[in-house]
């Protein structure tokens, strides 16, 4: 498998027995231009408020993929993975075709979210007993 990656490698990537061959980059803009899905490595300890990167992702229309741990908290990561698609492996594979065409992380779709908020003086009531978690808020109110 052909992988493109930003930021530093580590020495990981070379070693990986999946990976034929990769492509190094630094700038954002190439790198979400290259790629169809995103692996985002998960830590078991550190706690990731709003991964900024993952959100480009989305925003760009790639598919998410996550490696398979077990995490003792829960944090941005995981507030994301609530309301899109994504897959957790404990392997590297590119095999499923992009899903994240329609999320509430399009911009047009935070958009509509920060209007409505806004019209309401930035107070929302979030009905438990119609909807059962934010994904489901926001396709019924927001989309």
């Amino acid at each position: 498998m052909n992988v493109t990656i930003m930021g530093d490698p580590n020495g990981q990537i070379e070693n990986h027995h999946n990976v034929l061959h990769y492509n190094h980059t630094n700038d954002n803009v190439q790198f979400f231009s290259d790629i169809t899905h995103y692996f985002y490595p998960t830590s078991k300890y550190f706690v990731d408020p709003f991964p900024h990167s993952v959100i480009e992702a989305l925003q760009c229309g790639k598919s998410l993929i996550f490696p398979k741990i077990e995490r003792s908290h829960r944090d941005g990561i995981d507030d994301i993975k609530d309301c899109v698609w994504y897959r957790e492996t404990t392997n590297f594979s590119h095999d499923h075709p992009a899903m994240n065409k329609n999320h509430p992380f399009k911009a047009e779709i935070w958009k509509k979210f920060y209007h409505k908020i806004f019209q309401n003086n930035w107070e929302f009531r979030f009905d438990r007993n119609k909807y059962s978690s934010m994904y489901d808020f926001i396709k019924g109110e927001v989309i």
